[in-house]
């Protein structure tokens, strides 16, 4: 029997995926291993392979499915990392409970203010963490802790524990009475809200179209409902300051296409040097120039496409008054009673032609 009809009885025999078996094989598993029921990826070896009581394990992931420990296969390898066996490492719970709660503070070195938090972690653990979610930007508030460690460097900031209880439910009462003990609450301090529990923030008040709203969570309520979008686009609109987007244009609606606007912009061009449709000596009303909805409204549309936005008296400059949508034919008579030369002095040959016939 050949080699390929062997190994296809075998998978038939066991029950396996022939070609998922070949292309174990294919990708450089032995045949011993491909052949395994149930073997899977996570058994190869890897750079996280680890020894625990004597065992030899091809990576981590598969250790902790192994043994299934309390802790994460990540806390795991940060506390091998730092020094702790194996065995100590995978037998460690990570939240012991409230029989080691500790409230510490957080100072910055710098500035003196400070942040004051519970934690039944170890300390040292609880600090990385701060480190791991001010690089994340887990909370991006300007007035956090994360934020000033991110500004100032972690070596700006000192940690160290101010009090421990061993009594179920007294941690949270510890922080809420440190945190009015040490003043650490915003603005004075780093903490955002009065203690006692895990997440909120103190409520800041602020203002939307001339209305105050005493938390920024009724005013991203308030957007959402007077703009008809969903709480997460009123929350990005109210942190970027832009309560009012206004929507694209659809196509072939868009305002710097429309006649009225390239007109609108020819004016900047008029009184630059640098363009070539530079006027010497012709000034624009600056209501004007600053401002094309304020221009729009006090010379309307143009009344046809062959149209144009010209001076009448072309001796003046566009200002109110001496300003109209004119077609071709009416802005060359308007240049003729001006007595006004075209093109840079040069006068076209049907200029000339009409001033002779009068």
């Amino acid at each position: 029997m050949r080699k390929k009809d062997s190994l296809k009885e075998e998978c038939r025999r066991r029950g396996l995926n022939y070609w998922r078996v070949q292309k174990r094989i294919y990708n450089g598993m032995s045949r011993e291993k491909a052949l395994q029921h149930g073997y899977v990826r996570g058994q190869k070896n890897t750079a996280t392979a680890i020894t625990v009581h004597g065992i030899r394990y091809p990576n981590i992931a598969e250790a902790v499915r192994e043994l299934k420990p309390k802790a994460s296969a990540t806390s795991i390898l940060r506390w091998i990392r730092k020094g702790m066996s194996p065995e100590d490492a995978f037998a460690k719970d990570p939240k012991p409970g409230f029989a080691n709660g500790i409230i510490y503070k957080v100072t910055q070195l710098s500035t003196g203010r400070l942040y004051v938090g519970q934690t039944v972690m170890e300390l040292d653990d609880r600090w990385q963490k701060h480190c791991e979610d001010a690089d994340k930007g887990t909370i991006s508030s300007e007035d956090s802790l994360h934020h000033a460690m991110r500004e100032s460097g972690k070596g700006d900031f000192r940690i160290e524990p101010i009090a421990k209880t061993n009594r179920p439910g007294e941690l949270g009462a510890l922080e809420i009475r440190w945190i009015d003990k040490l003043r650490t609450l915003y603005p004075d301090g780093f903490n955002l809200n009065r203690g006692g529990s895990s997440g909120g923030s103190l409520k800041q008040p602020v203002d939307i179209d001339g209305k105050r709203f005493d938390s920024h969570g009724a005013g991203v309520k308030y957007i959402s409902e007077t703009r008809g979008i969903s709480i997460s686009a009123a929350k990005k609109r109210l942190e970027k300051g832009r309560i009012d987007v206004k929507k694209p244009a659809k196509p072939g609606e868009s305002r710097v296409k429309s006649k009225e606007y390239k007109a609108w912009s020819l004016l900047k061009d008029y009184t630059s040097p640098a363009s070539k449709a530079y006027l010497p000596g012709v000034d624009v009303h600056p209501a004007w120039r600053e401002d094309f909805d304020v221009w729009l409204g006090e010379v309307g549309t143009a009344p046809t496409p062959q149209h144009r936005f010209v001076r009448i008296d072309k001796r003046l400059g566009f200002v109110p008054g001496n300003c109209a949508w004119m077609t071709s034919k009416e802005d060359t008579s308007a240049r003729l009673r001006s007595g006004q030369k075209l093109f840079n002095g040069v006068q076209p040959r049907h200029v000339l032609a009409a001033r002779a016939s009068k």
